[in-house]
């Protein structure tokens, strides 16, 4: 997660167990954890939806959005999305996204 009018630099990284990492770059400040498996039940839910080939179109213009950069990698592909605030709720994969989004933020507040 990237962009806004404060220079969000923000990133998760989370395995199929629950285990994550997150990481606010302008803060430089670092958690890990692992999510509640309720919480992963949810976001394997979504995965096919983000796991669309072609998924890497650029996203529309948007001066003020945040961008968002969602890399899937599963045994059968690696799959990568980029949306922006523009076109999250347009896409199959804004769901996903806006969820790992809660999560991300949920993490770094805690």
């Amino acid at each position: 997660m990237t962009g806004g009018l404060a220079g969000v630099e923000r990133e998760l990284t989370l395995d199929q167990s629950g285990a994550y990492q997150a990481f606010d770059r302008q803060g430089n400040i670092g958690q890990a954890g692992v999510f509640a498996s309720d919480l992963m039940t949810e976001v394997v839910a979504q995965l096919p939806a983000a796991c669309v080939h072609g998924g890497g179109q650029r996203p529309p213009a948007c001066a003020d959005c945040f961008t968002y950069a969602l890399e899937v990698t599963l045994q059968s592909g690696r799959y990568q999305v980029l949306l922006n605030d523009a076109n999250l709720g347009q896409v199959p994969a804004g769901g996903l996204v806006s969820l790992l989004s809660q999560l991300l933020g949920s993490a770094l507040d805690s």
